[in-house]
C-alpha cells in the first residue's frame, strides 16, 4: 500500500494524540475493472515460444485472476484441448513446428470455437485480414502494452 504524508500546522490531532505531519493516510485505491476481478476464473491456453514473453505474460494473467496453460509450441494443443475445457487461446504467429496460422485454421477445420486471440511481431500487408481469414478473433500486433493485450482478451472472454 502507499501512503503519504499530511502536513499541517495544527499541532496534535485530538483523535488520535499524533502530530499531524506524521499521520500517515492511505491513497485511495481505483477502482478495479473486469480484467482485474474476473467473475470467474477463465482458463486460458497460452502458446508462445519467446520463454521471457511467456513467462511475463503468464504471471500477468494469473494475477488478471486467470488460470493459464503455457506452452513453447503448439505440438499436443489437440490432445490438451481433448481433455481440458478453455476458455481463450492465445496463440503467438511465429513458432516452431507448427505456426500460429496452421494452429488456427487446424482448430477450425476440427470444429473448435474457442475464441483465440493473436500475438505476432511481424508487420506484414493485409495481416489482421489473413488472420482472421484463417479463423482467429482477434490479433495484437508487438510490441504490445500488457494493458491493451489484457483488455482485449477480456472483451473475448465476455463474448
Amino acid at each position: 500500500m502507499i501512503f503519504h504524508s499530511k502536513a499541517k500546522d495544527e499541532g496534535f490531532a485530538a483523535e488520535d494524540r499524533l502530530p499531524t505531519a506524521h499521520r500517515i493516510t492511505p491513497l485511495p485505491v481505483p477502482p478495479y475493472t473486469a480484467v482485474e476481478t474476473p467473475t470467474t476464473m477463465a482458463r486460458v491456453i497460452l502458446i508462445e515460444d519467446d520463454a521471457l514473453v511467456r513467462t511475463l505474460l503468464m504471471r500477468r494473467m494469473t494475477l488478471a485472476g486467470w488460470n493459464v496453460i503455457p506452452m513453447k509450441d503448439g505440438r499436443g494443443l489437440g490432445e490438451l484441448l481433448a481433455h481440458e475445457a478453455v476458455d481463450l487461446l492465445v496463440i503467438d504467429l511465429g513458432l516452431p513446428y507448427v505456426d500460429g496460422l496452421s494452429l488456427v485454421e487446424g482448430l477450425r477445420a476440427q470444429g473448435i470455437g474457442t475464441p483465440v486471440l493473436v500475438i505476432s511481431a511481424y508487420e506484414l500487408p493485409h495481416l489482421h485480414a489473413t488472420v482472421q481469414s484463417a479463423g482467429a478473433n482477434d490479433l495484437v500486433q508487438k510490441p504490445f502494452d500488457q494493458e491493451e493485450l489484457m483488455a482485449r482478451m477480456a472483451m473475448l472472454l465476455a463474448a
